[in-house]
């Protein structure tokens, strides 16, 4: 299941023209009961090479502060669903 959300992040962070980053980590937070699917609340954290050229756009990303491999680090909510019962999912999670 895990995989699945980071394959669906990595393909949104490659398709996206304005910016790269790479995603570092995923923490599942909570999982609810949410009717016929399960809720699963969490973080996203990515890391963006400042220099690259593609992330030029990005404002002051040149002043944040970055991690010992030069990275700029940030992270994000993750919310997404999840059906309950395999058999009518058809490989699909709601983002």
């Amino acid at each position: 299941m895990i995989a699945s959300v980071i394959r669906a992040i990595v393909t949104l962070l490659l398709v996206a023209p304005v910016a790269a980053a790479e995603v570092v980590r995923v923490e599942v937070r909570r999982r609810d009961d949410y009717g016929s699917h399960t809720r699963v609340i969490g973080r996203v954290h990515f890391t963006v090479d400042p220099m690259a050229a593609v992330n030029r756009g990005i404002a002051d990303l040149a002043l944040a502060p970055r991690n010992a491999d030069g990275q700029v680090e940030f992270s994000s909510d993750l919310l997404f669903f999840v059906p309950k019962s395999s058999a009518g999912a058809r490989g699909t999670v709601f983002l």
